[in-house]
């Protein structure tokens, strides 16, 4: 049996109506038939009953390679989800991860009643004692006190 090139559009059209219907079971408690349903069967005009069995048929070659190729294409379509699932999967993991730190961090800063920010502070140089001082302008007060060095001399 060749490969058919219509494979991958069969297994999208698969991956799209699985997505179509799992949109409808939300909206409803209605279940869908995965299969396509049967013909109604055929009435007995003198008694108006219809009796219809599950039977056993034999397959012929044609309806043999029709199911193969079905069940090629849910493969197909199984490894899909599956690789969709494994990915989904990586990132809900990486996300929980990221929130899972930046709860910690908080957790830590509500615990020690601290937290890191940018501050504005000012440079002040004292040319006369030789000294650059550092202070924090909320607070007024001295982060650093150094001696003055020919750095500290330029603009």
């Amino acid at each position: 049996m060749e490969p058919q090139t219509a494979e991958p559009q069969l297994a999208s059209e698969i991956l799209k109506n699985i997505a179509e219907r799992a949109a409808l079971e939300s909206d409803s408690n209605d279940t869908l038939p995965l299969m396509p349903e049967e013909p109604a069967p055929t009435i007995d005009p003198e008694t108006g009953i219809a009796i219809t069995r599950h039977l056993s048929v034999p397959l012929s070659e044609k309806r043999k390679a029709e199911l193969a190729d079905e069940v090629a294409n849910h493969i197909n379509v199984y490894k899909q989800i599956e690789k969709l699932k494994a990915d989904s999967a990586t990132t809900y993991t990486k996300s929980m991860k990221q929130h899972r730190a930046e709860s910690e961090s908080l957790s830590e800063m509500i615990a020690q009643g601290i937290e890191m920010k940018l501050v504005p502070c000012k440079k002040h140089i004292d040319y006369v004692k030789g000294r650059v001082l550092v202070i924090r302008l909320d607070t007024n007060t001295v982060l650093e006190d150094k001696a003055l060095e020919e750095e500290d001399m330029k603009p």
